[in-house]
């Protein structure tokens, strides 16, 4: 007898709703991602000065490639 698969996205779905219930913590969710064996993949969300200074670097309309802030927060600013 074959069984059909849950997709991913509603098991995804029914695991949350259990999870929520108990109002977990950052520590409760890493736990229990490396119980469950989940691999996580990271990546940048925002790009570092050095890969910002290689985009702008030959940059003749401004002065960025010349830039170079005390404080990484005065990228975004």
């Amino acid at each position: 007898m074959i069984e059909k698969r849950i997709s991913a996205k509603k098991k995804a779905r029914e695991l949350a709703k259990y999870v929520r219930a108990e109002r977990p913590d950052y520590a409760y969710l890493i736990s229990l991602r490396i119980e469950l064996e989940i691999k996580v993949q990271n990546h940048q969300r925002c790009p570092s000065l050095i890969s910002i200074k290689l985009v702008y670097k030959d940059c003749h309309y401004c002065q960025i490639g010349q830039w170079n802030p005390k404080d990484f927060g005065e990228i975004f600013r």
